[in-house]
């Protein structure tokens, strides 16, 4: 059975579980002020990216691990997908800890750090596929530009240091696990008329 599907169904139970029960929400959040100092409290690294604020935020996440990781996914096998995906969430919420481990007002939740980890997979390996209309690699610069100035700015409650972390994860693993994945990314943004009509 497919990586991707299983990790979707598990994060929307334990995500519904959490709306209606306060202490599986407390339990799984991710909490560096908390965590500090305490081993047995590093769970919060993984278990944050399996709840949601709310089905807006689930269904977004979801659509967006199902749309790539089903793409993402053939290029690994069952195993080694879940294991990128689950390492992502984990790598793309260090930066946070560090900031915020002296910070007992901040928290997060949510698989955005995995769910970027998959899409900039995905824009490695196919560069020309469009994301909202923009050819897969623009798209990847525009965001990472975005949530790099949304962090400077700091005046939300979306984790774009995750975003970027999870992104960047994304893209290293997947160059050290596949080595030629860049030179065949290089040809196929250098050779448009070739790979770009090939999606039309």
């Amino acid at each position: 059975m497919s990586a991707t599907i299983i990790i979707i169904a598990v994060t929307v139970i334990v995500s519904m579980l959490a709306f209606s029960n306060q202490n599986i929400l407390s339990k799984f959040m991710f909490y560096p002020y908390l965590m500090q100092g305490k081993i047995h409290e590093f769970y919060r690294f993984l278990s944050h990216g399996f709840i949601h604020a709310d089905m807006q935020h689930l269904a977004f996440n979801m659509f967006t691990m199902f749309s790539f990781g089903t793409f993402v996914e053939r290029n690994f096998n069952p195993i080694s997908f879940a294991i990128f995906y689950l390492l992502a969430i984990v790598v793309s919420s260090i930066p946070d800890f560090i900031k915020h481990k002296t910070n007992g007002s901040y928290r997060s939740l949510g698989a955005s750090g995995g769910t970027s980890a998959v899409v900039f997979a995905g824009i490695l390996y196919q560069p020309w596929l469009e994301i909202w209309f923009v050819p897969g690699f623009i798209f990847g610069l525009i965001y990472i530009g975005y949530s790099t100035y949304a962090t400077q700015r700091n005046n939300d409650n979306i984790g774009h240091m995750a975003h970027i972390s999870g992104a960047l994860f994304g893209i290293v693993y997947v160059i050290v696990m596949h080595a030629d994945v860049l030179t065949k990314f290089i040809y196929q943004v250098t050779n448009p008329k070739i790979f770009y009509r090939l999606l039309q």
